[in-house]
């Protein structure tokens, strides 16, 4: 055959023992059909086709790759195949290499005659791979699928490249394989870049060398009577074609039955769909060991992948929390898993967890024999991302900028635009959750949607790439900001709990939009009108510090000397004085946005901001220790919220003057507006009075109710508004409430009644409030309480060392409220523990702060504990001291009708006296103050007292 003559692709080559046919891609040899990588069939046909000449590297490079950009080094790596492949055929220098110019097919080729179909029936094809390693988590899956197969005859495996459809599609088979006939037939469709080349493909697999001009019907015929399960592999860029295929093969061939794993299903007659999830992963916040952990199948195969590429690796309870969380931002995709855990013998677990951001995500690397499309996330991502239309691009890589799940109608308006109407945009999400890049969940009153993380930074890149992403990220903060708007009239209808799940998800997207707005390339102006916006979410959700950075944020970009903006300065200074308030205690900065609030609050006549401001000032007061100027303020919020008129204001301002009262030591007086507060106040409907003034007010109200009746001798009815109080805060889902009523009331109260089991479990609820709630000042509080309980219970080194650490982080001059009591705990603490000295220099540097702050609830207590201290080591001439202690102790729990004082001091007092033998005087004492109890006779203090009395000497 002449070099330069070329030969038409309905012709036969043949040279040496080999026999070529284009059409029907095959390469036989011996009459037996020649595996050989698709790739290399299209550079060896091209070369064949024109024998002779020097075709041009790039020329081979296009027909080979006509959809991917790839560099020469990929067409030597198959070029080198076929030398080997034809040198073993005694073929020798068959392919040669003209440097700079290509390759020349240099062996003689020969075109044959067209011929009739020959099947090469001693072939049995391609059977079913082996698994070269363990999987995990797929088995009710896998029995699922043999169910269907069992049932249907066509069952395709859907769900997001590197899912382990394969895996599943492979271990089913292998499985029901023994039950057909003629076995399983596996057909990977990757390679296939030509859709019209699918039928040839499948021919060839199954064991068919068709010589015909339509394989399609040599392949029918030769099925007809099989009794076979066919594997179609990873049908999605050939989806058309190989439903197409599939619906014909079945009803040709009645005994034939078809696995396929496709990103998007086929849409074929008869198709079964088995959507494949995620691996499931530990869920967040448990911190796990390493044996919990690898319950978790994410895990199981994030372990056995990292011991593959580090010797001896074994998951330790330290990594366990670290791991679990880095396979839940992997979305639990195994593809993602093995190529993370693969890179622990660079990093190792903490270095890759530092490491996962989105780039990382997308370029971490593969196995080398893994297929070119699984080789990075990213390539797995090209290969769908390419697939689609153009519209189905863009709508993809716009609602990558919602961070978590989202509706249609927020899809609707972020992502439409005039190139991309309603319909248009409703269509491509629907085809994008066909084909895997978009999550549908269907459990709630609207569809939700969402991508997968790797996804997500995926289209991420790509909209960075493209010219509109400031422009849909503009248009996603303004859909944000609508959002927001509504959430004070959202809250009315739901419950606390209902409401929280329907508005908390947009919490993350706030903050990417909020990041956005106030970069470089963003619009300040949008990021202040959505921090002003979102200011009662964040307030409702606990999340003060938070809001107080964005606030701050959204605050600098205004004009700091301007009037223009007063009413968002109003607003934004209000959030960093609220938020500030149970976060950062009293600090310069809180009390200077207070007062900038009460400013311009009288400046443009803005009565609900007046009165927010004076309640942030009482508050920055009460924590500064400034209990006399704090009772000013609440009696200015009093007159302020008569004179416009504000019921609900009024109602509070019972409650500020009741616990000023209290912590003033006047109880009659507290006790008077606190039942007066609750009796006249209503919450409203919608939530605001948590937004208004940080807490539900009702709940605030009831703890210092609470403590001031069991000041007053009604330890049991403190108990119960305790027990009741917790199950409001829990209802009202109002996280910064709940962690109010455990530090301020339920703990407290508990220790003061010595029922040490409900103390413990109320310390446990502390513990397990979330972290983002738990800012410093709770955590002091809860580590004081915790250090208070262990001394409580017995261990008294543990305790002392636990409270004395956390009493030693509180800063000077900021909330006093319950550390002046801890302090007198561990003055008591350090004297049984034999520090008498250290415990009495403690005593008296409570009582200096108690008068010094006007905190005088809690000095009867502590001019008790001093001679408690004193009475240890007791000597003559300090016997007058210890009696004026506690008679100055019972004295003034007298005159502050602090009934539970007053039996304590002269329960001290009666102890003391029958030490020195007075037990007439002791009874005397203390029978009159016991006998004005009603109830809580099984309180710690109480039993105590009985005990006393009973000692008659």
């Amino acid at each position: 055959m002449p070099g330069t003559q070329n030969i038409p692709r309905t012709a036969m080559l043949k040279f040496g023992p080999f026999k070529l046919l284009p059409m029907q891609r095959l390469l036989i040899k011996d009459d037996m059909p020649v595996r050989i990588s698709p790739r290399a069939f299209d550079i060896l046909t091209m070369l064949t086709e024109r024998s002779g000449q020097i075709v041009d590297k790039q020329e081979l490079l296009k027909n080979a790759w006509p959809k991917t950009l790839v560099g020469e080094a990929n067409l030597r790596v198959y070029v080198a195949e076929l030398r080997k492949l034809l040198a073993a055929a005694g073929i020798e220098d068959a392919i040669g290499n003209v440097v700079g110019r290509g390759y020349q097919f240099k062996a003689p080729v020969e075109e044959a005659a067209e011929a009739a179909t020959f099947l090469a029936n001693g072939s049995e094809g391609i059977g079913l791979p082996v698994a070269l390693s363990r999987m995990f988590g797929r088995a009710d899956v896998v029995d699922t699928l043999s169910a269907r197969v069992s049932r249907h005859r066509l069952v395709t495996i859907s769900g997001a490249g590197g899912i382990g459809k394969t895996t599943v599609a492979i271990a089913a088979a292998t499985s029901l394989a023994s039950s057909y006939r003629d076995g399983g037939r596996f057909i990977d469709l990757t390679p296939v870049s030509n859709a019209s080349h699918v039928p040839a493909t499948v021919a060839s697999a199954v064991g068919i060398v068709a010589l015909s001009r339509d394989p399609v019907h040599d392949l029918l015929a030769h099925l007809k009577n099989k009794h076979l399960l066919i594997l179609l592999d990873n049908c999605e860029h050939v989806v058309e074609i190989a439903a197409k295929l599939a619906e014909e093969i079945l009803k040709a061939a009645p005994m034939v039955r078809i696995i396929a794993t496709s990103r998007e299903p086929l849409n074929a007659e008869g198709e079964v769909i088995l959507r494949l999830s995620p691996l499931q992963a530990p869920p967040v916040g448990d911190m796990l060991t390493a044996a919990e952990a690898l319950a978790f199948p994410s895990v199981q195969l994030f372990a056995e992948r990292a011991a593959a590429s580090l010797d001896n690796y074994r998951l330790t309870d330290a990594e366990a929390p670290v791991v679990a969380d880095i396979c839940r931002r992997l979305d639990g995709l195994p593809l993602a898993i093995q190529l993370a855990a693969s890179r622990v013998d660079a990093f190792g677990v903490f270095g890759l967890f530092k490491l996962l951001d989105d780039k990382f995500k997308l370029m971490m690397q593969g196995a080398r024999t893994a297929v070119p499309r699984h080789r990075t996330l990213g390539a797995t991502l090209d290969w769908s991302y390419g697939a689609l239309a153009e519209t189905e691009k863009a709508v993809l890589r716009r609602v990558s900028l919602f961070a978590g799940h989202f509706t249609l109608r927020a899809a609707i308006a972020v992502a439409s635009g005039p190139d991309i109407g309603q319909s248009i945009l409703v269509d491509d999400i629907a085809h994008l959750v066909r084909k895997s890049l978009i999550v549908a969940e269907f459990g709630h009153a609207n569809a939700r949607y969402r991508l997968l993380s790797t996804t997500r930074a995926y289209a991420q890149e790509r909209l960075a790439e493209s010219e509109e992403v400031n422009q849909f990220s503009l248009r996603h903060a303004e859909y944000l900001r609508q959002i927001t708007d509504q959430v004070v009239a959202e809250q009315g209808p739901r419950s606390g709990q209902e409401w929280l799940l329907a508005y908390a998800d947009h919490i993350e997207d706030i903050r990417l939009a909020l990041n956005w707005a106030f970069s470089p390339g963003g619009a300040a102006e949008a990021g202040v009108a959505l921090t002003i916006s979102a200011i009662p979410l964040w307030i409702d959700l606990s999340l003060n510090e938070e809001c107080r950075l964005w606030a701050e944020a959204a605050l600098s970009r205004l004009d700091p000397h301007g009037d223009r903006d007063s009413n968002e300065k109003l607003r934004l200074f209000s959030a960093v004085g609220g938020a500030s308030l149970y976060t950062r205690g009293s600090a310069p900065e809180l009390t200077a946005a207070w007062t900038s609030v009460l400013k311009i609050a009288e400046r443009i006549g803005e009565d609900d901001y007046r009165l927010r401001a004076m309640w942030g000032l009482w508050s920055d007061r009460i924590n500064h220790g400034e209990n006399r100027a704090a009772l000013d303020y609440a009696n200015r919020f009093a007159r302020s919220a008569a004179s416009c008129g504000d019921p609900a204001a009024s109602a509070l301002a019972d409650r500020l003057l009741g616990y000023s009262f209290h912590l003033l030591g006047e109880q009659d007086l507290a006790r008077k507006h606190t039942e007066l507060m609750l009796a006249h106040y209503t919450a409203p409907p919608d939530r605001s009075h948590i937004v208004r003034f940080q807490f539900d007010q009702q709940v605030m109200a009831n703890i210092a109710l609470a403590s001031i009746m069991w000041l007053q001798g009604c330890p049991d009815k403190a108990v119960s508004i305790v027990e009741a109080n917790v199950d409001k805060a829990k209802d009202v889902g109002h996280a910064l409430s709940l962690t109010y009523v455990l530090v301020q009331s339920a703990v407290p109260v508990s220790l003061l009644a010595g029922d040490l089991e409900a103390a413990e479990r109320y310390v446990g609820m502390l513990a397990r409030q979330p972290v983002r709630h738990a800012a410093e000042p709770w955590a002091r509080w809860t580590r004081c309480l915790k250090g208070v309980l262990l001394m409580r219970q017995g261990a008294l080194q543990d305790g002392l060392d636990v409270l004395g650490s956390a009493l030693e982080t509180f800063p000077e001059h900021s909330f006093h409220m319950r550390y002046i009591g801890f302090l007198g705990e561990l003055a008591m603490g350090l004297a049984r523990a034999g520090k008498v000295e250290e415990g009495n220099a403690v005593a008296d540097r409570a009582i200096s702060a108690a008068l010094q702050t006007q905190e005088l609830w809690i000095l009867p207590e502590l001019l008790r504990i001093k001679g408690e201290i004193l009475a240890i080591q007791i000597e003559s001439p300090a016997i007058a001291a210890i009696e004026e202690l506690f008679s100055e102790a019972l004295s003034l729990a007298g005159r502050q009708n602090a009934l539970s004082w007053q039996l304590r001091a002269a329960s001290s007092t009666a102890r003391f006296w029958q030490r020195l033998g007075r037990f007439h005087e002791a009874r005397d004492l203390l029978e009159p103050i016991y006998a004005r109890f009603t109830e809580g006779f099984l309180t710690g203090d109480l039993r105590e007292a009985q005990t006393l009395l009973a000692n008659r000497g």
